[in-house]
């Protein structure tokens, strides 16, 4: 299965906000995102920078806890997040994995919650270049799901995010052609397990 990170429309925020006050700049973007819909390409390199698999597709967020990644190329893969359950789709293979929502990380739900965040991440601005804001997280204590997570915003807009695993693996997400707040069918963010695929993870 794909690596990802639920961390989709993180932060919109001015260049001002985020150079001064990391935790501002989330406050600022929480308090307006409600749906987010954008293309991506994604990259996993290892700790070395090799690169092991890229992707790219279409995400569909809806706050605080259903979303939607479409992965086309090269494989088409559907992950969906329902609110309970998080379904993983591999169309070629015909298969379907299932988990609780509640052991997936989801770093989106710490972004929401400021208080919450700090106390797992330290917060600081890595820099500024022209009207683009790099904001890092590290996390305070080892063994958590992520070490370190980056991103990249300006304006109203998300770039890109990365993020490092226990494992030292790094992802890159690279955001393209983002809607924030439109309209989104309440059914990408449903799952129907489709006839004759195998289930695994179904009680």
């Amino acid at each position: 299965m794909r690596t990802f990170l639920t961390v989709l429309g993180l932060v919109s925020v001015s260049t001002t906000a985020s150079a001064t006050d990391p935790v501002a700049a989330i406050e600022q973007f929480s308090g307006g995102l409600d749906r987010y819909e954008a293309g991506f390409e994604q990259v996993l390199l290892t700790e070395f920078g090799e690169e092991l698999d890229r992707s790219s597709g279409r995400v569909y967020l809806h706050l605080p806890d259903r979303y939607r990644w479409h992965y086309i190329e090269p494989f088409e893969q559907v992950i969906v997040a329902d609110g309970d359950k998080v379904w993983v789709h591999d169309v070629d293979l015909e298969q379907v994995s299932v988990r609780d929502q509640s052991e997936v990380p989801n770093a989106l739900e710490l972004l929401l919650d400021p208080g919450a965040l700090q106390e797992t991440y330290e917060l600081s601005v890595l820099g500024v270049d022209g009207n683009q804001t790099t904001i890092g997280m590290v996390a305070r204590e080892p063994g958590g799901d992520f070490s370190g997570i980056e991103f990249v915003v300006s304006d109203l807009n998300l770039h890109k995010v990365t993020f490092e695993d226990a494992l030292g693996q790094v992802t890159v997400i690279r955001f393209t052609n983002a809607a924030r707040n439109p309209a989104i069918d309440p059914l990408q963010f449903s799952f129907a397990i489709p006839e004759g695929a195998d289930v695994i993870g179904m009680e």
